[in-house]
């Protein structure tokens, strides 16, 4: 069936296919009717059967048959178990043997599958979701033909993917996130138990309200996350994060509707930023930085249109299309391939054109324009969400270790609309991390230099630690840059030189 095969051939997009018989020993459960008793005695374990599966968890109460433990090979702790029957329509049940599960044995209705030696427990992980998804029932013949139990061959020849490292961290955030809300689920429960049921009624009623305070500020701060303005404020890259509260804190004022412009100017400069990143990574070649190039001369600066050019190129380009996506940063290819988000950011830029044109709004036509230019701004700042996954950081200092082979680096993340932030370290094998400079870093820990294209220190004219990003050339021929905070400008030393090393400026100057 060719999309039956098309969806087996999309799953390589979380990570190399392999069958699953090369990764896990796949076997029946030993224990058969006629070996089992139907009532415990002293050195029995219980039998699994398909009946105790609840969710994708296993209920050792609802056992009815048990077997001498020497009679039947033991489950393990790892060991993923496998529903044999699945009803036509429904999923496969699946769980994972844990410590608590022991000593347990499998029936002749379940399907084991054991991880061979090198599996990781990431990698288990991933498998144990995978066996209970619509994909794997897809390659299950049996399925297919009628059949309501599951063949052991069968099983063994399902392609299962090797997932990517990007991908298991994802997986791994998830199931952290799915325990910790069980846990404070479970903390709930057992709090209004309590109130009920202690012979101390008065002392319940005191430990009620007090233990309910913790409950009401992570009920508060998950309510919060929901908010795209919280989680700006707190996770977005500081000059996006900044120039959002700037926009939030203009309006009703008189420059509300230009606060909205900058935001989104400041937004798209810091995407452009990252996507010529993500090309000289990629070794690729951006025209639109070609473009630049040619035009930036004395008295000639980069604006919002080259901005814009970049990122379109990475949504419609050949070369930037074919990046793997474990490439680092390839979502900003994302960002304008959807013309939903593309709309949003022509009609704000007509308006930020309609402004430097001199161009002005009859009465009433402002106030109905600034909702819709906020909305607009909002669509973009959701759709650039993924920069929360690439930290801003500035490296404070490095110390590196030449015998041990290891840098220990001091930094601080640039998260949210405030620099003043509480230090961090890591330490990383790499020597080439410079002390004062700004970086991304990937999913992976990885550092990756913005200097010349977005440096950060302490604004002459303000006094405020800011960051910059190449404006223009002046008259005397010097490199111009701009804060994306609050646009007040710099000459940094060298920073032609260092500009047309990385293909920004066609020669280099002061």
């Amino acid at each position: 069936d060719p999309e039956r095969l098309r969806r087996v051939q999309e799953v390589s997009v979380i990570g190399q296919l392999s069958p699953l018989g090369d990764l896990c020993e796949v076997k029946r459960g030993t224990a058969r009717l006629g070996s089992t008793e139907k009532h415990y005695q002293p050195g029995l374990v219980p039998v699994l059967s398909a009946r105790m599966f609840v969710g994708e968890d296993i209920d050792l109460r609802a056992a009815s048959e048990w077997v001498s433990a020497d009679r039947c090979e033991p489950l393990a702790a790892g060991d993923i178990v496998i529903r044999a029957f699945v009803q036509p329509g429904t999923a496969l049940r699946a769980a994972q043997i844990e410590e608590a599960h022991l000593p347990l044995v499998a029936g002749g209705h379940v399907v084991v599958l054991r991880p061979k030696h090198g599996l990781s427990s990431s990698a288990t992980m991933v498998l144990r979701h995978f066996v209970q998804s619509d994909r794997f029932l897809d390659q299950l013949e049996s399925t297919h033909t009628g059949s309501m139990g599951l063949q052991v061959r069968e099983i063994t020849e399902v392609q299962v993917p090797i997932p990517d490292a990007n991908f298991l961290q994802a997986l791994e955030f998830v199931e952290s996130a799915e325990s910790a809300f069980q846990s404070w689920r479970n903390e709930a429960t057992d709090l209004l138990l309590s109130s009920m049921d202690s012979d101390d009624l008065v002392e319940a009623r005191r430990r009620l309200i007090e233990n309910s305070n913790l409950l009401r500020q992570r009920q508060d701060a998950a309510q919060k996350l929901d908010d795209l303005s919280f989680r700006v404020a707190t996770r977005y890259p500081l000059p996006v994060a900044y120039r959002w509260r700037a926009a939030l804190a203009a309006q009703g004022a008189p420059g509300a509707l230009q606060s909205i412009l900058h935001a989104q100017e400041v937004l798209l400069a810091y995407l452009a930023i990252i996507a010529i990143k993500m090309a000289e990574i990629g070794d690729l070649e951006l025209s639109a930085l070609k473009d630049i190039r040619g035009r930036l001369r004395p008295g000639r600066g980069v604006g919002i249109g080259d901005w814009r050019a970049i990122l379109y190129e990475c949504a419609e380009s050949k070369q930037f299309r074919s990046l793997p996506v474990t490439h680092p940063f390839v979502e900003v290819r994302e960002f304008f391939a959807d013309a939903e988000i593309r709309e949003p950011s022509t009609r704000l830029t007509a308006l930020r054109n309609d402004l430097s044109h001199l161009r002005e709004f009859g009465p009433g036509e402002l106030e109905a324009t600034i909702p819709a230019a906020w909305a607009d701004l909002e669509l973009l700042f959701s759709a650039a969400e993924f920069v929360t996954e690439y930290p801003l950081v500035r490296v404070l200092e490095t110390r590196w270790d030449d015998l041990d082979q290891q840098n220990e680096v001091h930094f601080c993340p640039l998260a949210g609309d405030n620099p003043v932030v509480p230090r961090e370290s890591i330490v990383v094998r790499s020597n080439a991390i410079e002390a004062g400079s700004l970086y991304l870093r990937d999913r992976g820990g990885t550092f990756w230099l913005l200097r010349p294209l977005l440096i950060g220190q302490e604004c002459p004219t303000c006094g405020h630690w800011s960051t910059f990003h190449p404006d223009r050339v002046d008259a005397s021929g010097a490199v111009e840059y701009k804060s994306l905070e609050h646009g007040h400008p710099i000459r940094p030393k060298n920073a032609g030189r260092h500009l047309h090393g990385v293909g920004f400026l066609e020669v280099g100057g002061s």
